[in-house]
């Protein structure tokens, strides 16, 4: 196990991962999501997809283990459970396409709505409609998908929570536990299909350090923000994210 991880952290595209991790744990501490949208592009390039896709589960669980206790006391759960019970309905679909196809072309027409969305709020505009239970239920089946298909975290998910006017803290806490749960199910899902590879693991040991300090890093920033700011960060993060993800 010692030598697998000195040979990881050896490789060149280690150093790489282990500056977009930093970064991404920057925005999952601030934001309450990141290390997916962020990281997970990224490693999608150095990596095969399936790897990168398990090394971002595992990275994600562990930061949550640093955010979930905070943020479930916090969290609105009548927005929260019906997104996370929808969804873990077809996470398992989405695990099965990531599996058995490209996840490429997906990741990117999701990206690119993601990318309009979010400029659409940067420039001010917003959904005026309720955070509705048939609304959430469909959303929640969507993200699913997303989520198991492609690893990347689902912006459109997150766009859909910061429509709502509670405060930051509480917006916060609610993509906190929408984050863990959703891959915790990607987790299984994927554990039960053989999919998360030895090598995936290793890494993953190899870049906890990095993405723990980077999140307790991001976490003390957020209290020394106002609400607006935060919105503002949170949708510039899908912004670059997303830009990201249709470039590479």
């Amino acid at each position: 196990m010692i030598a697998a991880l000195l040979h990881e952290i050896a490789t060149p595209a280690f150093a790489i991962a282990a500056v977009a991790i930093a970064a991404s744990g920057l925005v999952k501490g601030f934001a309450g999501f990141g290390v997916a949208m962020v990281g997970g592009p990224v490693l999608a390039v150095l990596y095969s997809p399936v790897e990168a896709i398990a090394t971002i589960l595992a990275l994600e669980l562990v930061t949550a283990a640093q955010l979930v206790p905070r943020a479930a006391a916090r969290a609105e759960w009548p927005i929260v459970a019906p997104l996370v019970l929808a969804s873990w309905l077809t996470v398992p679909i989405g695990s099965y396409f990531l599996v058995a196809f490209d996840p490429l072309i997906v990741r990117r027409a999701i990206a690119a709505t993601a990318f309009l969305f979010a400029l659409v709020m940067l420039a001010g505009a917003r959904y005026r409609g309720r955070q509705s239970l048939p609304i959430s239920l469909g959303i929640g089946v969507g993200s699913g998908v997303i989520t198991g298909a492609t690893g990347m975290g689902n912006p459109l998910l997150i766009l859909y929570v910061l429509v709502g006017s509670a405060p930051a803290e509480r917006l916060r806490a609610n993509i906190v536990m929408l984050s863990f749960l959703m891959v915790s199910a990607a987790a299984v899902s994927l554990l039960v299909n053989a999919e998360l590879a030895a090598a995936a693991l290793v890494r993953a040991a190899a870049l906890v350090p990095v993405v723990a300090i980077a999140t307790m890093i991001g976490a003390r920033l957020f209290g020394r923000v106002s609400d607006t700011l935060f919105r503002r960060f949170a949708l510039a993060a899908i912004v670059a994210t997303a830009l990201t993800a249709l470039i590479v």
